[in-house]
């Protein structure tokens, strides 16, 4: 048996398989965790295309998304059927004591099992390949010798190879050994453009999840700026609303003011014409008050003028009065003096009298 070059992909885990051999004892036992390759367009690796190529990866990484898609879709739907398979079972549960099922709760079961029967196709249509999903055509026929390692997929390119039992007869020995060997060196070269592709995609794909963080990154920033945004606005609109209350109620308070000011210049008014009479009774009582201070300034000189004559006049009688006290009181000694004069004498006279008629009294005895 002749080893297969360096670099050859093997494809079972068995070291004794051929690989450039189709054989049903050595093909896939686990279904691809993958989605296979689409034959037509891995055909067209034998051209050594990179356009080709590049095109055929496209496509099956257009697929890897519909089904990244897919399934994301059944995961949500699943969600859902696991929520109403719960809320089924408490209803199912709180009518567990009864004979028989309610026709609405009936209805319900019998709608949720076939959800759950559809559920089911959309599960095994999207996890289960196409070579599988399509009656499992493939378990007859043979399978795929190589697959890209990168993918754990089939090959890209299917090679006819005659059996084991027909390499090993020595008459076709050396042209199966040199048919291996451009099969092998074919695959080599296929692989290695395939490598290069899958090296430019994946850096093509490390740029483009790098922009995709970055713009989750930037969406994330302005969902959040939108937010914010939308607080702000409604804050806005509070406050504005706020402000066009206030402004209705200093709009209010202005006509009140307004009112106010007018019937208070029209107080204004009547108290300045008031004030206006006021002031003129004012200028007449100042001017009466005036002619009132003349007569009085007047008034007062001719009664200092009459105080002046009368104090005159009372200096002089009291003159007179000293003059006159003064003659009182000599005529007041002197009529003192006569009366003890007249005193003495009429006393003297009454002693004369007294010796007379005692001296005529002692005559007649």
């Amino acid at each position: 048996m002749v080893n297969p070059p360096g670099g050859a992909l093997a494809v079972g885990n068995n070291s004794d398989a051929d690989p450039f051999v189709t054989n049903s004892s050595h093909g896939q036992s686990q279904p691809h965790r993958y989605s296979s390759f689409d034959g037509n367009l891995f055909s067209l690796y034998s051209t050594n295309s990179p356009s080709q190529a590049k095109r055929a990866l496209q496509a099956h990484l257009k697929d890897t998304d519909r089904r990244i898609q897919d399934a994301s879709k059944l995961g949500t739907t699943l969600l859902q059927q696991r929520k109403d398979l719960s809320e089924r079972l408490k209803e199912v549960e709180k009518h567990q004591n009864e004979n028989e099922i309610g026709p609405e709760l009936r209805a319900k079961l019998a709608e949720l099992e076939k959800e759950y029967n559809e559920v089911g196709r959309e599960s095994a249509k999207a996890f289960i390949p196409k070579s599988k999903a399509s009656g499992n055509d493939g378990a007859g026929s043979t399978a795929g010798p190589s697959v890209l390692s990168s993918e754990a997929q089939a090959s890209p390119s299917k090679v006819s190879v005659p059996s084991r039992k027909q390499r090993n007869q020595p008459s076709n020995r050396v042209h199966d050994i040199e048919f291996a060997t451009e099969i092998s060196t074919s695959l080599l070269s296929q692989v290695r453009n395939l490598q290069a592709l899958l090296s430019e995609r994946d850096e093509e794909l490390k740029a483009s999840n790098l922009e995709r963080s970055r713009l989750e990154t930037d969406a994330e920033g302005f969902a959040q700026r939108l937010r914010a945004l939308n607080e702000s606005e409604q804050r806005h609109k509070d406050e504005n609303w706020n402000l066009e209350t206030q402004l209705h109620e200093l709009i209010a308070a202005s006509k009140e003011s307004a009112d106010k000011e007018q019937r208070l210049t029209q107080n204004l008014v009547a108290k300045r014409a008031e004030h206006a009479s006021a002031q003129r009774e004012i200028d007449e009582l100042k001017q009466a008050h005036g002619k009132l201070g003349e007569d009085h300034t007047s008034f007062k000189k001719q009664h200092e003028l009459e105080i002046s004559g009368l104090r005159r006049n009372i200096t002089s009688g009291e003159t007179e009065r000293e003059t006159l006290q003064s003659k009182i009181d000599e005529l007041t000694s002197q009529n003192q003096e006569l009366a003890k004069a007249v005193a003495y004498r009429f006393q003297k006279d009454e002693q004369s009298g007294s010796r007379d008629v005692a001296s005529e009294n002692e005559d007649v005895i």
